[in-house]
């Protein structure tokens, strides 16, 4: 390309400065390095030589092709592969043959000829496509990306090959342009064998292309051997046209579009299954605090049917009292009334009884209920989170670069290990620690006694004692003040008042107590559920925002893109 006028020198520019966006757009998307690689190779092109890439299977005639354009014997030719290297032929004095150093690889060499089809122009001969070593074909399809024009050659005793197929759905890939040859037409016996072979061909590439490309039909060897063929006189014709100035120019810029567009493709793909990732960890996360809402719902539904049990004790004491009182309050027993002791004594053994140790195996079963279901809860959120690690390294090949997996994946890990934290706080009786020392404190809070304590057994203690005192105490009083035949009903009716109110309040009291401490613990649970996933959930937003912002400015690429494609095509140099 002549870089002196100034407009070529304007849209090269334009070109470089979107060649830059792009790959700080792939950078941000997770590219591998081969993307990153091509993205900078197709930059680099622009400063370099018009690149005509040769391509085809081996024996398909190229060494042939390439001598009979060179006009001279520079490659040699035979029935076996005889390029074992990818040649980059240039225009030099004499034949040198150099290390190419943009890709610094050692099957890829620069050669240096004095032939004049090569001024301005870096013609590359590839190995076959269909090359017994793996590496040939690496090599010549890593050309692609790097191709202003590709010259396809298939032969005609054995035309449109699979593996050339293969090698054409790459150039389409690439946005490359084509010009396709059939070689060894000398071969074909008669013009229907040479129409239909044309025809196959033709409707081959159309199918895989999506285009016809420029066609010919030529035999490099009867042109070397008598300067006479047709089809090879057309190609040669057609080549000086696309590598004259203005199609030089225009074919040198869309390359690197070319490769930008199936780059940006790639991205946006990679961009879409990590945004559809993120979206499925934030539905995780959005389950996981439901079902902990359902969860505690559910405890505090059952924990309301479980103070039944409880309340069965405290009503077998309120009858067992009104018996007393019935049986107690009595004239025929006003003397014994007045020994408290004995009454205490009798009142303890035949209304209190084993309500104490009876309400803390209630209250402890009920412990043991809310921390196997809570222990289920944590179990599971890990096989929640195990699960959803599972799937994603299923799928590890479809999404996203290492990085963004690697830490979401540790984020998950570490995620599932917080969950077993919990279950092991529950099985190792914690809790239950936690709940029988707050209950003792919140019932002294409560002011429904004046003694602390360190667990339920010294809180229920507690509770009857305190019922004790109160009601003997009822039970003085009317002794003390004397029993009649005529207010006995009314006493009688008065102590089973102030029993019913005691054990209403005991009843209202430790419910209270029960369905506090079950809150709070609830509350500390969401927390340290919520302090569990705060990495993740931080880790969710930011890499939402960054691929969206990702998606958006491969959006804006993307449009640039054909912009420049557009303006290419009409540019005149």
């Amino acid at each position: 390309m002549n870089l002196l006028n100034p407009r070529v020198l304007e849209r090269l520019n334009l070109h470089r400065v979107f060649l830059g966006d792009l790959r700080e757009v792939l950078v941000a998307s997770g590219a591998p390095e081969n993307e990153l690689r091509d993205a900078r190779a197709a930059a680099g092109g622009l400063e370099q030589s018009f690149l005509l890439v040769v391509a085809g299977e081996f024996n398909s005639g190229k060494s042939s092709l390439l001598n009979a354009l060179l006009g001279g014997d520079a490659l040699l030719e035979g029935v076996t592969p005889t390029t074992d290297k990818v040649q980059i032929l240039v225009h030099g004095e004499r034949d040198i043959v150099t290390p190419y150093e943009p890709l610094q690889d050692a099957f890829v060499v620069r050669r240096e000829l004095p032939f004049v089809f090569l001024e301005g122009v870096a013609l590359v001969d590839t190995p076959g496509t269909n090359a017994v070593i793996r590496q040939h074909q690496i090599i010549t399809e890593g050309f692609l990306p790097r191709a202003d024009l590709l010259l396809f050659l298939t032969s005609a005793d054995r035309p449109f090959s699979e593996s050339e197929r293969q090698f054409l759905t790459l150039a389409k890939a690439w946005s490359r342009k084509v010009v396709m040859v059939v070689n060894k037409v000398d071969l074909l016996e008669s013009e229907a064998d040479r129409a239909t072979v044309q025809e196959f061909v033709k409707s081959n590439a159309l199918a895989t292309l999506g285009e016809t490309p420029p066609f010919f039909m030529v035999s490099a060897r009867r042109f070397k051997r008598d300067g006479t063929d047709e089809g090879f006189a057309a190609l040669e014709a057609h080549l000086r046209e696309v590598l004259g100035e203005q199609s030089r120019v225009r074919l040198k810029l869309l390359s690197p579009l070319g490769v930008a567009g199936e780059l940006l493709q790639r991205a946006a793909a990679r961009v879409g299954a990590s945004q559809e990732l993120l979206a499925a960890d934030t539905r995780l996360l959005a389950d996981i605090e439901r079902e902990f809402e359902l969860h505690q719902t559910d405890l505090k539904t059952q924990l309301e049917a479980q103070l039944s049990t409880v309340n069965s004790v405290l009503d077998g004491v309120q009858k067992r009292g009104e018996i007393f009182i019935d049986d107690t309050l009595r004239v025929s027993k006003t003397l014994q009334l007045l020994n408290s002791d004995k009454v205490r004594g009798r009142f303890e053994r035949e209304v209190i009884a084993d309500a104490a140790p009876q309400l803390e195996r209630r209250v402890s079963d009920i412990i043991d209920r809310f921390l196997e279901r809570n222990v289920r809860f944590w179990n599971d959120t890990v096989n929640l989170l195990s699960t959803r690690g599972q799937a994603d390294e299923s799928r590890a090949n479809l999404i996203r670069g290492a990085q963004f997996d690697y830490d979401r994946q540790g984020l998950l890990e570490r995620l599932g290990s917080a969950a077993q934290q919990e279950i092991n706080r529950f099985e190792g009786g914690e809790f239950a620690r936690q709940l029988a020392t707050g209950a003792s404190s919140a019932v002294v809070r409560g002011g429904l006694t004046s003694v602390g304590g360190l667990g339920l057994g010294a809180l229920l203690a507690g509770i009857f004692g305190t019922l004790l005192a109160d009601f003997t105490g009822i039970l003085l009083g009317i002794a003390v003040a004397g029993v009649g035949f005529l207010i006995l009903p009314r006493k009688r009716a008065q102590a089973k008042t102030e029993l019913a109110e005691r054990i209403r309040e005991t009843r209202e009291r430790l419910r209270e107590v029960l369905l506090r401490e079950h809150t709070l613990e609830g509350e500390r649970a969401q927390e340290r559920l919520r302090d569990a996933i705060a990495p993740f959930t931080r880790f969710i937003r930011a890499e939402t925002e960054r691929f969206n912002a990702t998606q958006a400015t491969l959006t804006q690429l993307i449009t640039r893109a054909n912009g420049l494609r557009a303006e290419v095509e009409n540019f005149e140099v």
